[in-house]
């Protein structure tokens, strides 16, 4: 794979001085994950519009600066300082979201204690669930995932009872004083019922009522996986990522319950790994293809970065015996590739290079010597990549 990345990145930049290894490899690495963190960002907290919107702001900035419109660039100027913290004011919910997402990505599931569902328990919830929905009695279950929802709940009384369909249909049954609350699950036992949960800020549903409310403001603030009966209908709907979708087959909802489960609760590590190339494909790659434009545009074009220059510098002779003479030199330059950042060739100066060549103690008559680096005098911000030739020819002889 590295030689299959290099091989790309040396068609990319050929033709120009610059030169890479694993440093840059990893470089462009880096940014391709925060890329993909972003890109997660937006799409977890339903924040495209709002970022087009900032990408269109930004495309007038720099048309301003392009065509030198000094009030609006002024403006902007202006007001970018306190941008940034006005977004953070607007989207901390967002942020804070997202962050504990992060902190419980499955990539650090491994220093977590290990979660687990049966086959059983999933059975039997999906059956309850089903019954429910033929008696029409109305239901709100929440199955946790990989984030802590303590914070958003209110109320309910704690049970840590197995998961069972008598134990469903019974703290729903009207009769019972948690009935119009949620039932929280966690690893196959019902940890809690007569939960109160957040409502959703924004719910667009005419037709549906406040549990079908509190299902969507749960979905939006954690990756929690909500289960919704309708008492009037007699529907069974589910909430996970601020969406709410209706199922019409009770497949349906045991094929996305499980995908859930397997998301949030994998069995093995092989399978995280696994996943690891196989889930979300389509963000991945566009993380890694912003990664390459930006390197290619900021690093390579502007020549930022290492790059290779080179120089054709004249032989130095020192200590020439007196009443000597160096004469019929072959060749009377050297070559040298060096490699730095294109700041530092900027400032650097011819005189600070040099090839020298020492004579001590040398016998007149026809010489070959070969050329070490050590012979090579640059500045200690660059790295020497080649030179030639790597051995010269003189005659030392008397004036």
């Amino acid at each position: 794979m590295y030689v299959t990345i290099t091989t790309f990145l040396s068609d990319l930049i050929k033709g120009t001085e610059f030169t890479f290894g694993i440093k840059e490899i990893l470089d462009i690495i880096v940014v391709a994950f925060l890329a993909y963190l972003f890109i997660l960002l937006l799409k977890r907290t339903h924040s495209v519009f709002i970022f087009l919107g900032v990408l269109i702001f930004g495309a007038i900035y720099f048309a301003a600066r392009f065509f030198d419109l000094y009030l609006t660039r002024l403006i902007f100027q202006t007001v970018f300082p306190f941008f940034v913290f006005i977004l953070i004011v607007i989207f901390q919910r967002e942020l804070r979201y997202f962050f504990e997402w992060l902190a419980t990505w499955r990539i650090l599931s491994f220093l977590k204690q290990k979660n687990t569902f049966s086959e059983v328990a999933l059975n039997d919830s999906v059956a309850a669930i089903m019954r429910l929905a033929e008696t029409k009695m109305g239901a709100l279950i929440v199955f946790t995932g990989r984030q802590s929802i303590d914070r958003f709940l209110s109320g309910g009384v704690t049970l840590g009872g197995r998961i069972s369909v008598p134990l469903l249909l019974s703290i729903f049954d009207d009769s019972s004083p948690g009935h119009d609350g949620a039932v929280i699950i966690n690893n196959s036992r019902i940890e809690k019922f007569g939960a109160r949960l957040p409502l959703a800020e924004k719910f667009e549903y005419e037709n549906l009522g406040t549990r079908h409310c509190a299902a969507l403001g749960l979905s939006e603030r954690s990756d929690a996986f909500i289960v919704v009966v309708s008492e009037e209908r007699g529907t069974i709907s589910y909430a996970h990522g601020g969406i709410l979708i209706t199922v019409k087959e009770p497949i349906e909802l045991k094929e996305a319950l499980q995908a859930f489960l397997h998301d949030a609760m994998p069995s093995q590590t092989k399978g995280r790994f696994y996943s690891l190339f196989t889930r979300n494909i389509p963000e991945k790659a566009g993380a890694i293809l912003f990664a390459l434009a930006f390197w290619f545009v900021f690093v390579v074009q502007s020549e930022a970065g290492i790059v290779n220059r080179q120089f054709v510098i004249p032989l130095e002779f020192r200590y020439v015996p007196q009443g000597y003479v160096i004469d019929n030199v072959i060749p009377k330059t050297v070559a040298l590739t060096l490699a730095g950042e294109n700041r530092e060739f900027k400032l650097l100066k011819d005189e600070n290079l040099k090839v020298l060549i020492d004579v001590t103690n040398t016998l007149p008559g026809e010489k070959r010597v070969s050329i070490l680096e050590d012979a090579i005098e640059y500045p200690s911000s660059f790295q020497l990549v080649t030179f030639s030739p790597k051995s010269i020819r003189y005659i030392l002889r008397k004036e």
